[in-house]
């Protein structure tokens, strides 16, 4: 039960703080005077603060109605009574109603059993294909190189004050002025289940990379020294950021950020963005085509493609007559062994019924890049866009099909964590 689950997590906050003493409190007065518990109505009403108070410490969703009513009417009628008479009671009825009314439409939209992003460490997470070799020396090296710093790897026969690095696989601490960081280095997959995951990850190039890691390395950042104020997120991972750089190479397939819950597939400028003074902000403008997966004979697709190609001699006149100001694309497919990966390219020229072109984004089956040249017939063509000088875009039949599956899968899922 979530009541249970973290205990320490609630009581440093606040409002859960405030309404456990306040429980304390009606209890401990309960029993100096157990007559009042006689009084029917009495009884009832702390029977139900007391449950009114267990719903709000363990946040379930179909009890938020319920929370709300009640603390709206109590603090309601703690108003009333206030105006009429103050009391120091009274006084403190209204501001824990408050309190209660804040904290209940602030987590309104959370579901039951999900964690907020205060419960995520600030943490960084590559997911790697291989499993290599690590050991506290390297770890200082990289963190010497991260930081600008020295760092050391600490000698048991010695102490070591500032700026060193203790431990072995697959835990090392690392001690850098006022913080305590660690490096965990499994040999294992990152989730606990990567098939099925998988089956929960709609983007292709996220699926491949959740498929293709075999192990995975983290920076987090555990504690900050006592007295000190906190970071804020973005200077956080300003200092993690350069720390995984140096720790990964090519053999990483994507980096996780799980207290921003995102995911960002690996490529040539991934190392480059962590030691950038923005890290996550800096992943997040690398723009990747989104790949979604639909069966070949989903029927939405199948006309989507028929009325593509229905409709191609508009694609093809308005080529053969376009301006500086117009872009023209067209989706194929492209082909790697038994693989195939429907993709988008850039059209340059149209002849005897052959597309030439350059890849419009990267490709996940074959080592082909983007910009890369490439030739098709008519034939072969899926879906055509083109966008006029205006702005506006003409086709992409395919597109709303794919938007629709895409977000369907979303749902689905977001249902089924609710559940």
């Amino acid at each position: 039960m979530q009541i249970f689950k973290r205990p320490l997590q609630w009581l440093s906050d606040d409002l859960n703080f405030l309404a456990t003493a306040i429980v304390v409190a009606i209890t401990w007065l309960s029993l100096r005077n157990p007559q009042l518990w006689m009084i029917p109505w009495l009884a009832g009403l702390g029977a139900i603060s007391l449950a009114v108070a267990v719903l709000l410490i363990g946040r379930w969703n179909w009890g938020r109605w319920i929370c709300f009513g009640y603390v709206l009417v109590f603090g309601a009628v703690s108003a009333f009574g206030l105006a009429q008479q103050f009391s120091w009671g009274r006084l403190i009825a209204v501001s824990g109603a408050i309190w209660c009314l804040v904290d209940i439409a602030r987590n309104w939209h959370q579901r039951d059993g999900e964690e907020t992003d205060k419960d995520w460490p600030h943490s960084l997470v590559a997911l790697v294909r291989e499993h290599g070799y690590l050991d506290a020396a390297a770890i200082a090296r990289a963190a010497t190189q991260a930081w600008g710093t020295p760092f050391t790897a600490a000698d048991a026969s010695g102490e070591q004050t500032e700026n060193y690095v203790v431990g072995e696989n697959p835990l090392f601490l690392i001690r850098r002025e006022n913080d305590t960081i660690a490096v965990h280095h499994q040999d294992r997959p990152y989730f606990d289940d990567v098939k099925k995951f998988s089956e929960t990850v709609w983007e292709g190039r996220h699926r491949q990379a959740v498929l293709a890691h075999k192990a995975w390395i983290s920076v987090d950042l555990l504690n900050r020294d006592e007295g000190l104020p906190p970071l804020s997120d973005a200077a956080i991972y300003e200092f993690l950021g350069p720390l995984l750089a140096e720790l990964i190479d090519d053999q990483c397939v994507a980096i996780l950020c799980p207290r921003a819950v995102r995911m960002f597939v690996y490529d040539e400028e991934t190392e480059a963005n962590l030691r950038r003074p923005d890290p996550i902000r800096s992943l997040d403008d690398v723009y990747q085509a989104p790949i979604v997966h639909v069966a070949h004979d989903d029927p939405r697709m199948l006309a989507a493609v028929t009325e593509a190609r229905a409709r191609w001699p508009e694609f093809e006149q308005a080529f053969v007559s376009r301006s500086e100001d117009e872009t023209y694309s067209i989706k194929f497919p492209l082909r790697e062994g038994d693989e195939v990966e429907f993709i988008w390219a850039m059209v340059t020229a149209i002849e005897n019924g052959v597309i030439f072109g350059t890849l419009g984004n990267d490709p996940i089956i074959s080592r082909s890049k983007m910009g890369d040249r490439i030739q098709t017939r008519v034939a072969e063509v899926y879906d055509w866009l083109r966008t006029d000088a205006e702005g506006a875009m003409h086709g992409g039949f395919t597109v709303k099909v794919l938007s629709d599956a895409r977000d369907g899968r979303q749902r689905a899922r977001d249902d089924g964590s609710s559940e």
